[in-house]
This record gives structure tokens, C-alpha cells and sequence, in this order.
């Protein structure tokens, strides 16, 4: 019997890895194992909805009995708000401080601590699935737990692979720099922050890339450091598997490209496909039928296309101020709706709707809840922002898309690599909306791949798999 734990650390994973889960169930030599490494995961994971697939937890986050290890911030607020008054600002900010590096300290041995007891719960699987090894402490607790006792690790990235220029756009204005003041409009100008930077350079040198906006690190570096203490620390966090990983399964041969010209590799990087691709080659089969639901469910009219624009979280992670975003939206969906066709909204799962439900009185339009994925090919037209995955979704599913970089995102190897159509202003999205509406098919045509990712994989645990 071979034992195959997935990592489930949230909904867009769960979606990932459930129907090659189920698919594994089916085969009476593997046996799969959900193992839930993230909160509010219960709603969706149980076994009601799971049937006698095996479901662990073991950081019991369904029983919410324990926070995220990443809690240092929510930590000091709270005290923060006990010394508040009782002493000097320049104090407080001393005290604060301290606290961060104290709580560094103190989680990182909690961490230890974790992988030891891990181990115990992992010794009998011969291999760990996961969607990323990035700084969420639970993942790469798993799979440095799962390494230690002799399990494969292979990872199935669920977002497009990018290269450190497109990173070090989303993080320009974030405080991971190693010099004061690198881009106009970064948060990061304390000599605190400089200086604690400097010092995780110094300790992990291959974080760093040397971007145009500056020497950056791929994350705070209290997570960094935090890692670095607890053992945990990859070679390389601007990338997937560059420690633990023995096999790293991407999409597509620019993934590829991207991963195996990176440093740091001791993983194998094989071209699978994405058990993403295979969902939607199940939709594309009844695109018919998915068309006329969404279009009977939002009340669409069916003498008209129906343009989907995805909703991106650019002011959650960063990228742009509030401000900037909803003009952004508002310069785009007007534009849309000065088409006449049909206009659908779809967002990130980890945004919140109610921010933006001003958008559906302000458009007339709606925000759709199901899942991107499933109701994809049945647009016409797709936008969305730059650098999101969902642009690889539109690809494959034959849609005519586009991606709008109107903030200057670095994106060229999206554009040359990937051949993805950019509009950089709105009358660039003007001239591509004419042509999109006029049934000219600006890209080109999708191929449908030989072998499902769920069958691929099977057979590559069977030939891989040996008794240990």
C-alpha cells in the first residue's frame, strides 16, 4: 500500500488536489491522505463531503485551539495596547522591538519542537504532496518533517511560475529592502528595518536578488530570520523547491524554463500539465451547458458575448494603493459596460466581497461566487491584471483574453514567453475589445493535452514507488 499525504493549506489547494485525491482513491495499492495545514479548512474538508477518504490535523486547526505560527504582529498589538500611555514613545518603540526578535526566538523553537512531533505522524507515507514550500511555517513544517523520515516530497505549484522581476514588482513598495529609501513610495525608511534586513542578508545571502527597485529579500525579514533559527529556511524563496522538493511538476515549458534556469535546484522539474487543466477539459466538454447556466443564473442576455474581468486583491498585497485600484476599476468596467455586452466579476477566494460589492450597484453587474474555473469556458472574453494565473486558465480554455498592466508590472516575459496580449492604457484595451467583440481571435488556439495530469501521476507512483 502506498501512502500519499496532500498538504491542504487553503480552499485554492483543496480545489487543486480533490478530484486527483478521489481519483487516487480508487486505485487499491494508494492510499491518499488529507492533511489539513490551514484555518477554516472544516467547512469544506470533512467527511461528510470527503466520504472514508482519510482527513488529518494534525495542528488541529478545525478544533481552532492554536493560531498561525505568523502571529508575532497580532502578538505585539495586543501588548502593545497594555504598555500604551504607562511609558515614553521612543521607549515603546524599543520595547516593540525587542518584543519582535523576542517572539522570533520563542516561535522558532516552537517550530523545532513541531517537526519532532510530526515526524511521528509522517513515518509511514512514501510520499508528501504540496502546492508551494513559501513561508507558511505549517507547510514547511510538513515537509521538512516529512523529508527527515524518509518521505518523497514532490510539489504541484497551483500559480504560474514568474521570475524575480515580476516578484520584485509586487514587493517594491513593501519593507524588504537592504537599503533605505531604494524606490519612491516604498514603506521601508527606519533605520530598524535597514538594518535588520542587512543583518538577514548577511545570514542568508541567497534571499537576495539585485532588482531594479533594489536589493530586496522575498519576505519580511522576521519570517526569514524566524525560518533561519528554526531550520526551516529554503535556499531560495523566490522560487518553489529549492530544498525540498524531489520532484517539482509544473503546467507548462515555460514554467520549466523559469524553474531549471533558477538557483539552488536539487529537485527534478518534469512538464505535467496541471490537475487544473483537467477540470477544465471536463467543462470545455459541456461548455454548452455551463454557458446557458451562468446565463439563465445572473439573467444575461443571449444575443450578447459575456466578458468576465477578474477582480484582483492589488490593494490587499500591496501592490497599489486603495486609491489606485479603484480607479483602475472604474476606468476599466466603464469601458466594458460602454460595449453593451455582458459583464461578470470573479475574485481571488482570500478577498473579501463585501469591499467590492460597490461595484456591482456602481456597474450593474455581477460578482460571481462559484470558483473561476468552472465556469471559465464559457466566456467570451477574460481580463484581468497582471501576473495572475487565471490568465493560463483563459489559454487553455480557447477564451480570448488579455492581461491590463496599466502599473507597470514588469510582466515582459508574460507577454514574450507566454505570448500573452498586454494592454498597457485603456486604449490599448479599447483597440482589443473591437477586435475580441468582431470574432477576431487575438490568440492562439489551445491544445489539448495527450494524457489527463490525474492519470500521468498515477502511473508516475507506480514506476517510482519502491518498499522502504
Amino acid at each position: 500500500m502506498i501512502k500519499i499525504g496532500f498538504v491542504i493549506q487553503d480552499t485554492i489547494s483543496f480545489n487543486l488536489f480533490r478530484d486527483l485525491i478521489v481519483d487516487l482513491h480508487k486505485d487499491k495499492k494508494i492510499r491518499p491522505t488529507i492533511i489539513i495545514a490551514g484555518h477554516g479548512l472544516s467547512r469544506v474538508i470533512n467527511q461528510e463531503t470527503m466520504g472514508d477518504i482519510d482527513i488529518i490535523d494534525p495542528f488541529n486547526f478545525c478544533l481552532n485551539t492554536i493560531n498561525d505560527y505568523d502571529n508575532s504582529r497580532v502578538a505585539i498589538n495586543k501588548n502593545y495596547r497594555i504598555i500604551k500611555g504607562l511609558i515614553p514613545q521612543s521607549i515603546k518603540i524599543v520595547v516593540v522591538r525587542c518584543y519582535l526578535l523576542y517572539r522570533v526566538v520563542v516561535e522558532s523553537r516552537e517550530l523545532r519542537k513541531q517537526k519532532k512531533n510530526l515526524k511521528n505522524i509522517l513515518h509511514k507515507y512514501k510520499y508528501i504532496v504540496s502546492s508551494q514550500d513559501r513561508p507558511f511555517n505549517t507547510s514547511l513544517l510538513l515537509l521538512a518533517a516529512a523529508k527527515s523520515v524518509g518521505a518523497r516530497v514532490i510539489q504541484i505549484p497551483c500559480a504560474m511560475i514568474i521570475g524575480t522581476d515580476q516578484g520584485a514588482w509586487s514587493r517594491k513598495k513593501q519593507n524588504v529592502f537592504l537599503k533605505s529609501r531604494p524606490y519612491i513610495g516604498s514603506h521601508t525608511q527606519s533605520y530598524w528595518d535597514t538594518c535588520l534586513n542587512n543583518l538577514v542578508a548577511y545570514l542568508a545571502p541567497g534571499q537576495v536578488i539585485d532588482s531594479k527597485y533594489g536589493k530586496m529579500l522575498p519576505y519580511e525579514a522576521l519570517v526569514i530570520l524566524k525560518l533561519k533559527l528554526a531550520g526551516l529556511l529554503v535556499d531560495n524563496l523566490w522560487f518553489h523547491g529549492t530544498r525540498y522538493a524531489d520532484h517539482i511538476l509544473v503546467a507548462d515549458n515555460v514554467d520549466y524554463s523559469i524553474l531549471s534556469k533558477s538557483y539552488g535546484f536539487h529537485s527534478e522539474i518534469l512538464v505535467f500539465g496541471s490537475p487544473f487543466f483537467d477540470k477544465l477539459e471536463q467543462i470545455i466538454l459541456n461548455k454548452e451547458s455551463v454557458r446557458r447556466k451562468i446565463y439563465a443564473e445572473y439573467g444575461l442576455d443571449k444575443t450578447k458575448k459575456l466578458i468576465i474581468f477578474n477582480v484582483q486583491n492589488l490593494a490587499e498585497h500591496k501592490l497599489v494603493s486603495e486609491g489606485e485600484s479603484r480607479v483602475f476599476y472604474d476606468q476599466v468596467l466603464a469601458l466594458i459596460k460602454n460595449t453593451g455586452q455582458n459583464l461578470l466579476l470573479t475574485m481571488h477566494p482570500s478577498m473579501n466581497i463585501e469591499s467590492y460589492r460597490y461595484l456591482e450597484e456602481k456597474f450593474k453587474c455581477k460578482i460571481c461566487l462559484t470558483p473561476l474555473i468552472e465556469y471559465m469556458p464559457a466566456a467570451d472574453i477574460f481580463l484581468t491584471g497582471p501576473n495572475s494565473s487565471t490568465l493560463r486558465f483563459a489559454e487553455y480554455s480557447g477564451v480570448q483574453f488579455c492581461q491590463l498592466d496599466f502599473f507597470e508590472s514588469e510582466n515582459e516575459s508574460l507577454r514574450l514567453d507566454r505570448g500573452y496580449k498586454t494592454s498597457k492604457s485603456i486604449s490599448d484595451l479599447t483597440a482589443f475589445l473591437v477586435q475580441a467583440i468582431s470574432h477576431k481571435n487575438l490568440n492562439p488556439k489551445r491544445l489539448k493535452p495527450t494524457d489527463s495530469f490525474n492519470d500521468k501521476f498515477i502511473n508516475f507512483i507506480r514506476l517510482n514507488s519502491v518498499d522502504r
